[in-house]
This record gives C-alpha cells, structure tokens and sequence, in this order.
C-alpha cells in the first residue's frame, strides 16, 4: 500500500545534510570553513619551520557562533598526518566571516613542530560551532 500523503515528508522537513541543528550544543561547522593556504613557514618571526594554515570562516548558522577548528596536516606522498592543528574564532556574526590570511598570525593555525620539511597538505578535520555565550 502506497504511503499516505501525511506520512510522506515534505521537501522543507527533509533533514539537510551538516545543517545547523540550533538547538543542539555543538554543531558541525566544516562546511562554513575554507583552507585558504597550507605551507611550513616563520609566522611569529622567531626562525621556526612550522606549519600554517590560514583560513576563510564564514557562520552559516542564524545566532552569533564560536568555533573551535582543527585541521590535519599531511604528507601529500603518503597521507600520513604529521600534526593537527587548532583554533579559535569567537563572536562571529551570523553572515559574517573572518580570513585568517591576513599575515597577522593572530587567528591563524600553526603548528607546534618545528622539524617539518617537504611539502604539507592541510585539511578540515573539525570545526565545532556553538553558540556564543552573551
């Protein structure tokens, strides 16, 4: 017997995949950030060989959202990881959006070690967005 039309869901009520739950703590927020480049480089001027990452982050979601990131660190050759890289943008607008590439290192991600050679690859392993706490 075919479904009747109260049983059958609506386009609108179709869960969309990485959609903002609002009302669930942390909600996947991969999708609202970009890798705009990965490279070994000095970002604090100290003669380190560190990974970075610098990124575009862009809230998807309707309220004023923190975000914690972590983003993996490859061997292009091998996919072997070599590092995780972590940060944090809070009391991002929704709309609004934030590049990291700005040269400033403030909210950009970079790594911790500092015998990196070769080429890296950066990509998106997590990015938690919650709502900011007003």
């Amino acid at each position: 017997m075919p479904p009747s039309k109260k049983e059958t869901p609506k386009k609108e009520d179709t869960p969309r995949p990485n959609a903002p739950d609002e009302d669930s703590v942390f909600n996947d927020g991969r999708a609202d950030v970009t890798i705009k480049s990965c490279r070994i480089g000095d970002p604090y001027g100290l003669g380190d060989r560190l990974a970075v990452a610098d990124f575009e982050i862009r809230n998807a979601s309707s309220k004023v959202s923190d975000y914690l990131i972590q983003i993996e660190v490859t061997d292009p050759a091998t996919g072997d990881r070599k590092e995780t890289l972590t940060s944090v943008v809070t009391e991002l607008a929704p709309g609004q959006s934030v590049d990291t590439g700005n040269g400033d290192g403030e909210e950009d991600a970079s790594g911790t070690n500092n015998t990196l050679t070769g080429p890296i690859r950066c990509n998106v392993l997590s990015a938690d967005r919650v709502a900011s706490v007003e």
